[in-house]
């Protein structure tokens, strides 16, 4: 919005969308949507604290006023994840998974909004992998499963902990299908457009080699519906390691949503 850009880069048209101007990983849609300052680093919408209590499980995050939160679960990285609780309103900042406490592993997501904008949803699809990636504090593990079992451990790629756990593989010279699935939880049709775009991630977690995008268009989406954006691009020979897809919902021309997925290819000539 004018104002938004006026009040921190000084004029209606002064900001760039994709640009992220104060270095901390997050772009300048991403800091408005999520409320928060594009132009100090240490202004970032993120988890701040998970921590076991008993059988519950609590989640703690920067909040920002005229915001909403959903938080979303899954015990694997490469399933959708399921909600745990919606419509958490500013100033609450946390969540407590009172249901979920026998699992041996889960994985939280905290979705933001802006509160005067339109309830939607946004999730990604994975079809046709080829293995799945492990990424921990020892490295990248690649499992290939298809066309043939090949395992192979890359200690030289060490990602941020917020970055550790299972993703999807594809091997490079072969499409890697993906969707954005958008929904519209409200009653009436809505006009919307999808951005996606997909970069290598750096081993510092910011983007880094545009592989793909942006691209995308606009749709109308009937009250309760759901589409499928297609996100399907080739796998370069280079380089290896984690990818990042990211996906931004527009309504009217206004970022309303920024998600991302990670995926993640091996390097051909390790196959060889």
């Amino acid at each position: 919005p004018n104002w938004w850009e006026t009040l921190y880069f000084g004029g209606p048209t002064n900001a760039i969308a994709s640009l992220d101007s104060d270095l901390d990983g997050h772009n300048n849609i991403r800091e408005m949507i999520t409320g928060m300052d594009p132009t100090d680093s240490n202004s970032v919408f993120r988890i701040t604290n998970s921590v076991p209590l008993a059988d519950d499980f609590l989640i703690e995050w920067i909040t920002a006023s005229g915001r909403v939160y959903n938080v979303n679960w899954t015990t694997n990285l490469m399933a959708d994840f399921q909600p745990l609780e919606t419509n958490i309103y500013y100033p609450r900042n946390s969540c407590t998974d009172t249901v979920h406490g026998a699992e041996s592993e889960c994985f939280y997501q905290v979705d933001v909004r802006r509160e005067d904008g339109i309830d939607v949803g946004m999730n990604f699809q994975f079809y046709n992998t080829q293995g799945y990636s492990d990424a921990d504090a020892s490295g990248l593990t690649f499992y290939i499963e298809v066309p043939f079992s090949y395992t192979e451990h890359d200690p030289s790629l060490v990602y941020p902990s917020a970055y550790w756990g299972e993703y999807p593989l594809y091997l490079p010279n072969y499409p890697a299908s993906m969707d954005v699935l958008v929904t519209n939880n409200t009653e009436q049709i809505i006009e919307l457009t999808v951005v996606t775009s997909t970069h290598v991630l750096e081993l510092d977690g910011s983007n880094g080699q545009v592989l793909d995008g942006p691209r995308g268009g606009g749709f109308s989406l009937n009250a309760g519906g759901i589409v499928y954006v297609d996100a399907t691009f080739i796998i370069p020979y280079e380089p290896k390691g984690l990818m990042r897809l990211t996906a931004e919902l527009y309504w009217h021309g206004v970022p309303v949503m920024t998600k991302e997925a990670i995926f993640c290819p091996p390097d051909l000539e390790d196959l060889e």
